[in-house]
């Protein structure tokens, strides 16, 4: 009974551990299960059939797509001597997709002891979540951002939550 307990354990760590995604050198993270991933090219063809434009960046491995939802994460190293605070950085974002979109809503989270600020905003029927972390001890953050339509927003915002609580920094 034992060995049977101690091979369901091991099973159980090693479908986690491959779940997990290697993004790069920063962090790990894990895409929503039913989601396909998708290069950049792929991400260019599903934005001109369903959306009028994206701010979806085409050139980050971490771009996936589920249930019309896109999500694209990636990494930034910031730079000591221009290095802001987390809140200023929020504010800054929100004042500028303001300019030319409806911010639906803006705030902080922390999940896995790591800061994000997390802003909404939308385009007629297609929202945008955006969000970026604290900085860690080797001034890296974690940023991403989903696009989707207006309809899908309780399966994005589920989506976000599970994708932030599986991204960790690497040591």
């Amino acid at each position: 009974m034992k060995r049977i307990s101690f091979l369901v354990v091991c099973m159980l760590f090693c479908l986690y551990a491959t779940a997990q995604v290697d993004v790069n050198n920063v962090f790990t993270a894990m895409p929503p299960k039913n989601a396909t991933s998708l290069t950049g090219e792929q991400l260019q063809t599903y934005v001109r059939g369903h959306f009028k434009i994206t701010l979806v960046p085409s050139n980050h491995e971490f771009t996936y797509l589920a249930d019309g939802v896109i999500i694209c994460c990636w990494d930034l190293k910031a730079n000591p001597q221009y290095l802001k605070p987390l809140d200023s950085l929020q504010a800054r974002g929100v004042r500028g997709v303001s300019k030319t979109a409806i911010v639906n809503d803006s705030h902080f989270e922390t999940v896995n002891n790591i800061r994000f600020g997390i802003y909404e905003f939308q385009h007629d029927d297609e929202v945008y979540i955006r969000f970026g972390s604290e900085v860690n001890k080797n001034l890296q953050s974690m940023n991403g951002i989903l696009q989707f339509k207006a309809a899908d927003k309780d399966k994005a915002h589920q989506y976000l939550k599970d994708l932030l609580a599986s991204m960790r920094f690497k040591e």
